[in-house]
């Protein structure tokens, strides 16, 4: 017999009480979330250009240094680690 602490829904809430089922929108929400995430990204163009370049640079450097037996394994791992951080901002 299952227990009611593992049926399904069960623990799908947040500590806060808001719930972690999909709830469906109007699809204008669709794009007042565009809207948002443009509202969002406008004041810091320069700050996410330079990231991206920074990122792009290191990926170039990687691929050269890659070639070299320890170092470029270490300095891949680094990248691998650090691509959440230029990834997420």
């Amino acid at each position: 017999m299952a227990n009611e602490s593992t049926a399904a829904g069960a623990g799908t809430s947040l500590p806060g009480g808001e719930s972690l089922e999909p709830r469906t929108v109007d699809a204008g929400r669709g794009a007042s979330w565009w809207v948002e995430g443009w509202r969002l990204f406008t004041p810091r163009v320069g700050m996410w250009l330079l990231i991206t370049l920074i990122l792009i640079g290191l990926v170039c450097l990687l691929a050269l240094v890659g070639l070299v037996p320890f170092i470029g394994q270490l300095l891949v791992l680094a990248c691998d680690v650090l691509a959440p951080v230029f990834v997420g901002g």
